[in-house]
Parts: structure tokens; sequence; C-alpha cells
């Protein structure tokens, strides 16, 4: 398969670990009929779907952190006394 995004999302899609496991499933797929086909295709881009609706929240959440992180004021480091440490 000539793309890798492609491939990568078949073989999850398919569960399958190996090229050649990929190969033979997409040769199975192939032989069901088309109305079986149509509907997994369209389970499947309802997945897709929501999958990218999930990521799309945690981008947003990172996001939101990331704002927060920037904007929030700078504590002053630690400071340890050397002299009350080794006492």
């Amino acid at each position: 398969m000539a793309n890798p995004f492609a491939e990568s999302l078949y073989a999850s899609l398919f569960d399958v670990d190996t090229e050649e496991e990929l190969e033979q499933s997409l040769l199975d797929w192939s032989q069901f009929p088309n109305t079986e086909r149509s509907f997994a295709s369209a389970q499947i881009a309802w997945m897709l779907t929501e999958r990218v609706r999930e990521l799309t929240e945690e981008v947003r959440l990172t996001r939101s952190l990331l704002e927060d992180l920037a904007t929030r004021p700078e504590r002053p480091p630690d400071v340890i006394d050397a002299e009350v440490v080794d006492g």
C-alpha cells in the first residue's frame, strides 16, 4: 500500500500486525457484498468522526491548559540556605 497513513488506518481497523495479514484482510473485505461494505463503511466513518471529535476536545483542553500556564505569574524559585542545611 502506497500511503503509510492509509496502511496504518487499515491495519488498525482490521487489527492486523503484518503486511501479509493486511493484504489478506483487504482481499477478504473486497469479497463482501456491496451492501455490507457500504454499511461497514458508514460505521467506520462514524467511528472516525467520533474519534476526531474526541481528539479535538483533547486539543482544546491542552491548549486551554497551556494558555493558563503561560499567563500564570511566575513564583520565585525556592532558595535553600546552605548554612541551615549543613547545620
